[in-house]
C-alpha cells in the first residue's frame, strides 16, 4: 500500500490523484498497520482509500516513464477480484473502427469462493450504434454507455436496471463574463426553471437537485433551497433590473440583448432537457442558443471554459466535500483542475467550505456548512436540476444484480461474483 501512494504522490508517475496526496505522510507502521499523517484536518479523507492497489514486486524500480507500457497495463495485469485475465482481442484498423475485447475467466481462489459465472468478457466500442446493433444480435448480454433506452429496443424483450448516481446534473452559469455575470439575471434563470417538469420529462425516476449537497446528504438543509419554479418572479426580476421585454420577444438592456449559449455533450438525455431549458427560459424573454457537442469537442469546451452556460453531470459521493466545484481557486486558470464550473468566487463560500471539511463532529460540519448554502442560493452560480442514474441494459434479468445507489458506473461491479444469468428450475421426486 505504501508503494501504490508514494507513485501517487511522485509527480514523474503523473497520477491524476497527485493534487489530493501532497502532504500526507504514509509510513508502514508493521505488515498489518499502515498511517497516514494529514498536514490537516480533512473529514473527506476515509473516502480517499477507494483506490487499487498496484503491485510492488512487478514494479518497483521500473522508471516512471514506463509505467504505462509496462505488460502489467495490457496483458499481465495482477489483482483480487472474482475473475482473472484471460484473452484481449483488438479488431479494426482505425481509431473510429477500432474495438477491444477483454475475457476474464473466474478466480477460483477468490476470497468470497469462486464466482457463479464461468467467464466475463468486456467489449468495448467507438460508437453507440455498434453497441445497439451488437445487443440487438445477441452479440453481448448487456450494454451501458447510454443515457435512455433506444428507439429500436422499446417493445422488445430487454431489462433496463436504473442505478441512482450520488451525482447532481445542473446547469452552471459562467457567472465572470457575459449577461450571466449579473447576479439578478441568474436568480431569474433560476426561478424560470421548472425543475419537476424537467425530471417528468426524462425516461427514469430522479430526485430534484435543489442545493449543491444531495437529499439525506451531511449538510443538507431544506432551509437553503434555491428558487422555486416561478415565472411571474422571474419576470418580475428582470423588469426591476431594466431588462425589458422588446418587439422580438426577448430582452434588451442599454442596446444588450438577454442571451447566451448553453452546451451540453450530444445524447438523448442532455439534448431533451437543453430543450426544455431553452423553452422555459424564453418564456421569460431569454434568448438561448442550444449547442449540442461531441464527446471530443465537448471535453475541449470543459477544459477550456468555452462556454456561457453548461449543462453537466458532476459527481459528488457520499461526503458532502464540494470544495473542487464552489471554492475560488478551482476558478483559477492556473489550478490543477477547473471543476468550479461556474467560475464562482466567493469569500463567505470559500470560509464555509474550509471549515466544514475541517470538522469531524457530523453536527458541527453541518453548521460550518450553512454559510456556504445561503451565498450559493443567494449568489446563484447554478441551477440544480436532478440526480442522473447509471442505465444498465441486459437481455433478460442478471441474477443478484439489484439497483443501487452507486458512487461511480464502476460500483455496479460491487457484487459481481453473485451475478447469474440462467436460472434452472430442479424437481425432486421421493422415492416410495
Amino acid at each position: 500500500m505504501v508503494f501504490t501512494y508514494s507513485l501517487i504522490q511522485n509527480p514523474d508517475a503523473r497520477s491524476p490523484l497527485n493534487p489530493s496526496w501532497q502532504g500526507i505522510e504514509v509510513k508502514q507502521v508493521d505488515p498489518l498497520t499502515v498511517t497516514f499523517k494529514l498536514p490537516n484536518l480533512l473529514s473527506a479523507f476515509p473516502y480517499s482509500l477507494t483506490n487499487g492497489i498496484v503491485p510492488k514486486h512487478i514494479l518497483d524500480g521500473k522508471t516512471m516513464s514506463s509505467l504505462r507500457t509496462l505488460p502489467f497495463d495490457t496483458t499481465e495485469p495482477v489483482g483480487a477480484g472474482p475473475f482473472k485475465f484471460s484473452k484481449l482481442e483488438v479488431t479494426g484498423g482505425t481509431a473510429e473502427s477500432r474495438e477491444e475485447r477483454i475475457a476474464l475467466d473466474a478466480f477460483d481462489n477468490y476470497h468470497t469462493g469462486r464466482p457463479k459465472l464461468d467467464r466475463f468478457v468486456i467489449h468495448s466500442f467507438r460508437s453507440q450504434d455498434r453497441i445497439i446493433k451488437s445487443f440487438q444480435n445477441h452479440e453481448n448480454n448487456g450494454m451501458v454507455g447510454l443515457t435512455s433506452v433506444p428507439s429500436q429496443l422499446k417493445g422488445g424483450t430487454y431489462r433496463g436496471y436504473n442505478l441512482p448516481l450520488t451525482a447532481a446534473v445542473m446547469t452552471f452559469f459562467k457567472t465572470t463574463e457575459g449577461v450571466l455575470s449579473d447576479v439578478k439575471v441568474r436568480q431569474a434563470l433560476v426561478k424560470a426553471t421548472d425543475t419537476p417538469s424537467i425530471i417528468k420529462a426524462l425516461d427514469y425516476p430522479a430526485l430534484p437537485v435543489r442545493e449543491p449537497l444531495l437529499q439525506n446528504q451531511l449538510g443538507y438543509n431544506a432551509a437553503y433551497w434555491q428558487s422555486g419554479f416561478d415565472t411571474a418572479g422571474a419576470k418580475l426580476l428582470l423588469d426591476e433590473n431594466g431588462w425589458k421585454m422588446g418587439g422580438d420577444g426577448y430582452r434588451h438592456k442599454a442596446g444588450q440583448e438577454l442571451t447566451f449559449t448553453l452546451s451540453a455533450q450530444d445524447n438523448t438525455e442532455y439534448a431533451r432537457v437543453a430543450r426544455l431549458l431553452q423553452k422555459e427560459w424564453k418564456a421569460v424573454g431569454v434568448d438561448v442558443k442550444v449547442s449540442l457537442e461531441d464527446d471530443t469537442d465537448f471535453q475541449s469546451t470543459l477544459s477550456n471554459h468555452s462556454y456561457d452556460a453548461l449543462l453537466y453531470g458532476i459527481s459528488i459521493g457520499k461526503d458532502p466535500d464540494v470544495f473542487v466545484y464552489w471554492d475560488s481557486k478551482y476558478a483559477d486558470v492556473r489550478a490543477e483542475n477547473r471543476l468550479n464550473f461556474s467560475e464562482w468566487k466567493s469569500t463567505t463560500a470559500d470560509a464555509a467550505l474550509q471549515a466544514g471539511r475541517t470538522r469531524s463532529d457530523p453536527a458541527l460540519r453541518s453548521i460550518k456548512y450553512q454559510p456556504f448554502l445561503q451565498a450559493w442560493r443567494d449568489d446563484a452560480p447554478a441551477v440544480g436540476l436532478y440526480q442522473p442514474r447509471f442505465l444498465y441494459i441486459t437481455h433478460g434479468p442478471v441474477y443478484g444484480l439489484t439497483e443501487h445507489s452507486i458512487n461511480a458506473e464502476v460500483e455496479r461491479f460491487t457484487n459481481v461474483q453473485n451475478w447469474m444469468v440462467r436460472e434452472k428450475s430442479v424437481s425432486q421426486t421421493r422415492e416410495q
